[in-house]
């Protein structure tokens, strides 16, 4: 039976996760640069007038009383809704602070996260697109692949497979008879490291099985047998 690939859940799943981090990051910049922040601003600058407005009055209550005088009614419903206004932009009793001069700087490092989040929406879209499948005759075949396009390489045009990086990275490069090199990555795709496995065991039988797992050397087998503890004797 055919093995087919397709795009690997971990990785969709991961590019997708960090495509909506970037652009919730983004959007939230964006609020509070040119929402947020021009509020507070605004909230502290109402705040410093109608603190500086309340003071003058209450400057010149204090004079007028000295002189045994009061306020006219103007002035002290003036002075009156300034505190109302005042009370008003202190929820708490706190006094609005103006936004941190660091502030903006750090909304626009959110807000370049925004172009980024299409990008890995892309990589899981080519991803999709890519297929790499091995039939039961060991014909290769491959769709929208980076380098080599759509094609199939029959069983005897495949003349190795590169297992170097294998074991630390997932990935094997086959190779053609004519030396151009097939990147095949299981980290990508799902089942890939099923057709990895075939071949290798096909091209190198006594370094792999068909599980893209190395096979140990028979003196290791030994040294791991001779390392291994002796059992007690079962006393009668």
């Amino acid at each position: 039976m055919p093995i087919t690939t397709n795009v690997a859940p971990s990785y969709a799943w991961r590019m997708i996760f960090i495509g909506v981090l970037c652009a919730v990051f983004g959007v939230w910049g964006a609020y509070d640069l040119w929402v947020k922040i021009p509020r507070q601003e605004r909230a502290f600058e109402q705040y410093k007038t109608i603190d500086a407005e309340i003071k003058k009055l209450e400057e010149k209550q204090t004079a007028v009383r000295k002189s045994g005088r009061e306020l006219s009614r103007e002035e002290l419903l003036n002075l009156d809704q300034a505190r109302t206004q005042l009370a008003a932009l202190m929820p708490g009793g706190a006094p609005p602070v103006p936004p941190s001069k660091f502030n903006k700087a750090t909304q626009w490092a959110y807000i370049l996260c925004l172009p980024t989040a299409p990008y890995f929406f892309l990589l899981v879209r080519r991803v999709r697109k890519q297929m790499y499948s091995l039939d039961e005759e060991g014909n290769l075949g491959f769709v929208n692949d980076d380098a080599q396009g759509s094609g199939t390489w029959k069983r005897d045009e495949i003349a190795d497979i590169d297992m170097s990086i294998w074991m630390r990275k997932s990935i094997a490069h086959a190779v053609h008879t004519d030396g151009k090199r097939l990147k095949l990555d299981a980290y990508l795709h799902k089942n890939l490291d099923r057709i990895v496995g075939l071949i290798a065991n096909r091209l190198h039988p006594d370094q792999w099985d068909p599980e893209a797992k190395p096979i140990k050397p028979a003196e290791d087998e030994v040294a791991d047998e001779l390392d291994m503890p002796a059992e007690e004797p079962v006393s009668g």
